[in-house]
């Protein structure tokens, strides 16, 4: 399971298809503006039951899933 703050990598074909050619499960953090690392630390602690639950019932990729400070919700790969 991945977690990362580029949220570019959906839109980049080459990286996307790895994504899916190994089944990756993996959760993108974004938002509006750039995150410190701080920001990020509150965005994974936040959503942090979430992710267990999400990794949990899904233990196959591939997925990706967006958080933001306002939600979670899976990007279509």
């Amino acid at each position: 399971m991945v977690i990362t703050r580029d949220c570019r990598i959906r839109y980049r074909s080459v990286e996307k298809d790895r994504w899916v050619t190994f089944g990756v499960r993996g959760f993108v953090l974004t938002g509006k503006r750039s995150q410190s690392t701080r920001d990020s630390w509150a965005l994974l602690d936040r959503w942090w039951a979430t992710i267990k639950k999400t990794v949990d019932e899904r233990p196959a990729g591939p997925w990706m899933y967006s958080m933001t400070r306002d939600r979670v919700r899976e990007i279509q790969l």
